[in-house]
């Protein structure tokens, strides 16, 4: 007789065979065709969401980003002797120092300075004053008498009019947005605050914020590092080094104009530090029109003086210094700077100078990769790039590519 054991195996044998399999050992499949649209669209619904819910501080976050990726640097540096909370609260004091405190004590100036601009605009004497000197000028009687030639009608009232008329428009415009500011220095200083936040928290977790970007684009390492590398690196060419040439500029300027004896030294020199981020034209948009009042009133050494002034410091930044420490590093023509930052200032306002260009850097930091990887490709290999491996069509398998090999090289030929 067989044994217990035999047939305690022999009843176990069917009892296993119909046993379904585990979980476990069910082959893994990905999310089919329905789930991946449906993820697709609540991504895109929450990135949507997420957008509306930031977009109050949109500006503000990119200027924080600019800001930590400028002064990494520096923390890192400090990141070698403290902690890196320790690091970015020194790092952030010294935002605060070199930005906030002059920024404070300037705009109470700006503010005085714009009202004088304003009254005087607006007195009549300086008008009358203007018109008699234009009157008896030599220069501009013979103008007129040119333009008469070339039956040119020059009247010298409507034009003292029209030249007060934009003096009084600058002038108010100056004005109310600088006691703006000054009214609203509560609401500025919270702003600051909240960015100094931001700039703290992203110095210490910048790496870890890079990698999950770079995680989530579809792109490969080499074109993510491509375009982080160049949106870091036109920020500290327009924020650093552009920047410490128009404040330059713009304290000279003021510097200038204070040592000839011209009103309202400080708003003169800050529009010529804000001017100087414009290419071509910059600083010669405010001393060039000064050194023609100062001729019209008969101020001929001070007109000359200025004249020679803006010719200086024009050679020397603009010709000299820029195109060494900027356009080497900007490789934009500058009138696509030009129109980058007077399109930029009338989208964002004052910060457009410094969105102006980065858009429009960003954009050929694209096309410079879509005419090497992607058209290139697409019109050699009619194709992106290579499949990926295990995606190879069978019936493909084994074709030699010489034919093809040569039909590109006829094309190049």
């Amino acid at each position: 007789m067989p044994s217990m054991d035999l047939i305690m195996k022999a009843v176990s044998i069917p009892a296993a065979e119909k046993q379904e399999p585990s979980p476990s050992s069910s082959p893994v499949t990905g999310p089919n065709r329905t789930q991946t649209r449906f993820f697709a669209v609540l991504f895109l619904f929450s990135a949507l969401m997420l957008g509306w819910v930031l977009w109050p501080f949109w500006q503000l976050l990119i200027l924080a980003f600019l800001l930590a990726g400028i002064f990494m640097p520096v923390y890192r540096k400090l990141l070698a002797g403290v902690s890196p909370w320790m690091a970015s609260l020194l790092t952030c004091t010294l935002i605060f120092l070199i930005v906030f405190i002059p920024l404070f004590f300037c705009i109470g100036t700006l503010s005085s300075e714009a009202l004088n601009l304003f009254d005087n605009s607006r007195d009549n004497d300086t008008l009358l004053q203007l018109l008699e000197l234009l009157k008896n000028n030599t220069l501009v009687n013979r103008v007129e008498e040119t333009l008469a030639e070339f039956g040119l009608r020059f009247d010298l009232p409507d034009m003292t009019n029209i030249l007060t008329g934009i003096s009084k428009t600058a002038g108010m415009f100056i004005y109310s947005h600088v006691s703006a500011w000054a009214g609203n220095v509560m609401s500025f200083a919270a702003q600051f605050c909240i960015l100094l936040i931001v700039v703290y928290f992203l110095l210490i977790d910048m790496d870890d914020l890079l990698l999950f970007i770079r995680r989530l684009s579809p792109l490969p390492d080499a074109q993510n590092s491509l375009l982080m590398d160049k949106f870091t690196a036109i920020a500290g060419v327009i924020l650093v080094v552009n920047g410490l040439f128009c404040i330059l500029q713009g304290v000279l300027g003021g510097l200038f104009f204070a040592l000839i004896g011209i009103k309202t030294p400080v708003l003169w020199g800050f529009i010529m530090g804000i001017l100087a981020f414009i290419p071509i034209l910059g600083i010669g948009m405010v001393l060039l029109p000064a050194a023609v009042i100062l001729l019209v009133y008969g101020h001929i050494g001070q007109a000359l003086a200025t004249v020679a002034f803006y010719l200086i410091l024009h050679y020397t930044v603009e010709l000299l210094l820029k195109p060494k420490y900027v356009g080497s590093q900007l490789e934009m023509h500058a009138l696509l700077v030009l129109l980058a930052i007077f399109g930029g200032m009338n989208l964002f306002g004052i910060l457009g100078i410094i969105y102006g260009p980065l858009v429009v850097s960003i954009f050929l930091t694209l096309s410079e990769i879509h005419l090497k990887e992607y058209s290139a490709a697409g019109i050699d290999g009619g194709a992106v790039g290579p499949d990926p491996p295990g995606l190879a069509q069978p019936a493909l398998q084994g074709i030699s590519d010489t034919p093809r090999a040569s039909t590109d090289k006829q094309r190049r030929n």
